[in-house]
């Protein structure tokens, strides 16, 4: 768990830069991959704190 958590920070970082930076089309792509990421790793953890 505390391995997605620091992922999930690297990638909001990586996420923030590129927002920040030029909005390539190959930024957006692997920003879109990033977000799809983060909300399945949400999901997964709320689902791991609800069950178990």
């Amino acid at each position: 768990a505390v391995v997605v958590v620091v992922f999930n920070v690297a990638v909001v970082i990586i996420v923030i830069h590129s927002i920040v930076g030029n909005n390539t089309p190959t930024q957006l792509l692997l920003w879109l991959g990033y977000s799809t990421t983060v909300i399945y790793n949400y999901l997964y953890l709320n689902g791991s704190l609800i069950n178990g």
